[in-house]
């Protein structure tokens, strides 16, 4: 009678700990059920997009009065007093300092994007289904631009715990040995035979480093896992997109972007002579839209049995790879591949051009419509040919402006 006690008490102790299950049981499969979804490529396979929106530029602060020394502060303050009434001098000193007006830096046409690379899984996998390692290869359409660089790297995947799991699994039994001995009151032998196992289970997810090798005509994205991570969701990258210049030496649009200006002073317009404009030699691209082909090659780690442990170990898989269909994203889309311009036209609809004296007449442009307007105001009242101490030459053509200036918005057509 003692063994058949015992022997059940030891085989209370074969119970299976449920922090290594998803079920206890189970009583259908979505596998086997016909449930309603619609069918297709991203069904069956996964599923890779890319998309990019321009990075937010943070403005560079103007120097004021506080940026300076003391003695840069008391010399500046003397120098401003000498030409200006208090009122004046109060609102000169808090408004930035104006840099030297001139001809600035050449600048090239480049685009900062945030790329976000978004995969998927198919739609039909099953539970405990995951991709364990994906490569994701973009290259430019036609050439049409080139990759200069990323400076950041991020996914929404991080390692976490997902869940801290403690399970105390008891297992009793009372055994009575003897009947109570009347003599001795109710007292009897007896005892209990018990079993108590805790257990204590941290799933986490982790991976291993994320791998960029960018070229500048190939980006490829490596993400492999481990246990327990399914590589799908967002890598986002910050990079520099530069659009493809002419080949055989041709040259690229050129224009003058006008950065400021000084055309008024005290509620006078200023004479040739003494306004003033500053000018950036700046490139621009055509207006097309840059577009990428992307391909992703992947390896899914398909279960076919023993879906309900959490322990991949415990699980019977299938390793499916292969390499889905090169699909076209648009990364920088035609209307951001141009900022909003203004040029100056004449009468006949001919732009404005600015010569420098030793340089090339190139399309004078402005990024500020209100700056466009008040420098065609300016134009109309003075009717210069030139501006600023050096004599920078205005052209409609190759002669001086004659008709009414107005405003015009300036584009670059795709060709």
């Amino acid at each position: 009678m003692k063994k058949a006690y015992l022997f059940g008490v030891l085989s209370l102790s074969a119970c299976a700990h449920p922090e290594d299950r998803r079920w206890a049981a189970l009583v259908a499969s979505p596998m086997g059920a016909k449930i309603p979804s619609p069918k297709g490529p991203d069904a069956e396979y996964p599923k890779v997009t890319v998309y990019s929106f321009a990075t937010p530029v943070e403005a560079r602060p103007s120097t004021r009065l506080r940026d300076l020394a003391g003695e840069g502060q008391a010399a500046y303050i003397a120098q401003m007093s000498v030409a200006d009434d208090a009122s004046t001098l109060r609102k000169t000193l808090a408004a930035p300092i104006a840099g030297e007006r001139g001809l600035g830096p050449t600048i090239l046409p480049a685009f900062d994007r945030t790329l976000v690379v978004s995969v998927q899984k198919p739609r039909d996998a099953g539970v405990g289904d995951r991709l364990i390692s994906t490569v994701v290869t973009i290259v430019p359409v036609a050439d049409a631009f080139e990759f200069a660089g990323y400076t950041v790297v991020a996914t929404d995947n991080q390692v976490q715990d997902i869940a801290k799991l403690s399970t105390t699994s008891d297992a009793s039994l009372d055994v009575s040995l003897a009947p109570p001995i009347k003599a001795l009151g109710d007292v009897g032998i007896a005892g209990k035979a018990s079993r108590s196992h805790t257990t204590t289970a941290d799933i986490v997810q982790q991976y291993e480093k994320l791998n960029v090798d960018i070229e500048p005509k190939t980006m490829t994205i490596i993400r492999e896992s481990e246990r327990g991570l399914d590589v799908v969701g967002n890598t986002i990258i910050n990079l520099t997109i530069v659009p493809k210049q002419p080949a055989n030496g041709a040259v690229v649009m050129q224009v003058f972007l006008a950065v400021g200006q000084d055309l008024v002073a005290k509620g006078v317009v200023r004479s040739a002579k003494t306004a003033s404009i500053d000018l950036e030699n700046t490139y621009l691209s055509q207006k097309c839209a840059l577009k990428a082909s992307v391909t992703m090659r992947y390896l899914l780690r398909h279960v076919v049995s023993g879906s309900e442990y959490y322990t991949e170990g415990k699980q019977t898989v299938a390793l499916i790879g292969d390499t889905t269909k090169a699909a076209i994203h648009t990364l920088v889309r035609e209307d951001e591949t141009q900022r909003p311009l203004w040029q100056i036209v004449a009468a006949d609809g001919k732009g404005l051009s600015v010569k420098p004296v030793l340089g090339t007449p190139h399309i004078l442009v402005f990024d500020n419509y209100a700056w466009a307007q008040q420098f065609a105001g300016w134009l109309d009242q003075n009717r210069a040919g030139t501006i600023g101490k050096d004599g920078v030459l205005f052209q409609v053509g190759a002669a001086a402006i004659t008709s009414k200036p107005s405003v015009s918005p300036y584009v670059v057509p795709c060709k």
